[in-house]
């Protein structure tokens, strides 16, 4: 009887014992899966979150995107007029800001240090319906958010015969002018993304599936009506030339 009693109870515990592994063996699997990712990684090592002080005092904060060791993209309506830009809790200073006529511009900095990890800009990348992409902003009191979407949809291009503009709303510094299109170039296309975002997500780079900055977070687009709401993040075309952001990649203040 003794003997009967205990084969059972020894094999129920290697069971359990075998169980127990296999349990642990999969939640190991699945969390390395789930930080196995390089290219988002990367990418969120060059994201970065900005603070502009304000003529009036205060000031607000944006998101922005490393893209060469002192160099930072981020929105033009995310730029005010100050000779400091703090980054991440340090404070830089401004050397000059290249901008491509749209809501993009690029900071050239001279800080207590360079960004050691910073990404490419694709100009060639066109977001289609559909296409995967991804962001870290600093929407709000959060900091450092990460969210994955998919290109929603576009805007029909605007002619710009009929001298229209598009207004940018800074929650810091109110209604800005209306940006023109470039001359010579017909339309402007507002691409809209299916992410959950808010204010303070303003300017940061919006990623393909190589890691690489195909557009960079300008508004936010809703609608509400009778308790019903919906809204989308959107961006324009980059309209940089591929001399500038090289020109930002290799910009060096001591030299």
């Amino acid at each position: 009887m003794v003997m009967l009693w205990t084969e059972p109870s020894h094999g129920i515990k290697i069971m359990k014992r075998f169980s127990l592994f296999m349990l642990t063996a999969l939640l190991c699997l699945s969390l390395t899966g789930a930080n196995a990712s390089p290219t988002v990684t990367k990418a969120h090592k060059s994201a970065h979150k900005i603070n502009m002080p304000s003529l009036m005092g205060g000031g607000g904060s944006c998101s922005a995107t490393a893209i060469g060791p002192h160099a930072l993209l981020t929105a033009t309506h995310c730029v005010a007029a100050s000779a400091v830009l703090t980054v991440d809790g340090d404070d830089f200073g401004i050397v000059t800001i290249i901008s491509d006529g749209l809501d993009h511009s690029i900071y050239l900095l001279d800080g207590p240090h360079a960004f050691v990890d910073y990404s490419a800009v694709d100009l060639n990348d066109k977001p289609e319906q559909g296409d995967r992409v991804f962001l870290f902003g600093n929407p709000g009191g959060f900091e450092d958010m990460y969210r994955e979407g998919y290109v929603s949809g576009y805007e029909k291009p605007v002619k710009e015969d009929d001298s229209t503009g598009f207004d940018l709303f800074n929650p810091f510094l109110g209604r800005l002018p209306k940006i023109k299109t470039h001359s010579g170039n017909d339309a402007i296309v507002r691409t809209y993304y299916d992410f959950n975002g808010y204010f303070g997500d303003s300017g940061s780079g919006i990623f393909n599936h190589e890691g690489k900055v195909i557009g960079i977070t300008s508004f936010i687009q809703g609608q509400s009506e009778r308790g019903y709401s919906i809204k989308f993040m959107g961006g324009f075309e980059m309209r940089f030339t591929q001399k500038q952001l090289n020109e930002a990649r290799e910009f060096n203040p001591n030299q």
